[in-house]
């Protein structure tokens, strides 16, 4: 069930749009930091992108993990990208070293 929850706001966010990639998705691509690399619209384009926006230290949003980890381990190879956006609450949360530690810890 929660699996086709997602997939159901991956398609409403993204099917309608008639935007290239490179516009659509420009803003989050800009960004200055990121922990696992920099996704660009050539490695995205054709993919369904889900955007998960997310605070370390919220316990709902731990909560989230395993099923985004399971739906990206069974579709990555139909074309599912997922790419995460820190968005922080606290001033601990606005350390890149404190989310990289924590992001580490949570595996």
């Amino acid at each position: 069930m929660k699996r086709s929850l997602i997939a159901l706001a991956c398609l409403l966010v993204f099917a309608g749009t008639a935007k290239p990639l490179q516009n659509s998705l420009q803003p989050v691509l800009v960004t200055r930091e990121w922990l696992n690399g920099r996704p660009t619209a050539a490695t995205l384009s054709g993919k369904v992108v889900l955007l998960d926006v997310f605070t370390v230290d919220c316990y709902n949003c731990r909560n989230v993990v395993p099923e985004l980890r399971s739906l990206y381990a069974n579709d990555r190879a139909k074309g599912l990208a997922v790419i995460g956006i820190h968005a922080p609450e606290t001033p601990a949360e606005r350390d890149g070293k404190y989310v990289a530690n924590s992001l580490r810890r949570q595996g």
